[in-house]
């Protein structure tokens, strides 16, 4: 049975896409409570026509989601924490 909870990925890269479609392919985390957000919009297109909520701002993931992943690059993590 999946879990409820609501989960969201900061940056999307090959790393965070391998990890989201692990959890969808083990029936852990339903789509639907799955949010994504990066800068370039090229790297959250693999999510468009699924149920994933693909955002722009990463605040907007990181209001909705119970638990954030950062997937960011390190050297990005100032530009990515720093709205927290």
């Amino acid at each position: 049975m999946p879990h409820s909870i609501h989960v969201g990925f900061l940056g999307v890269n090959d790393f965070a896409h391998e990890l989201i479609q692990a959890i969808i392919d083990k029936g852990v985390i339903p789509e639907k409570n799955i949010y994504v957000s990066d800068a370039s919009p090229s790297s959250c297109a693999q999510y468009e026509g699924r149920a994933i909520s693909v955002f722009k701002d990463d605040m907007t993931t990181l209001i909705k989601a119970e638990l954030v992943i950062i997937t960011a690059p390190r050297r990005e993590f100032g530009t990515v924490l720093a709205p927290i």
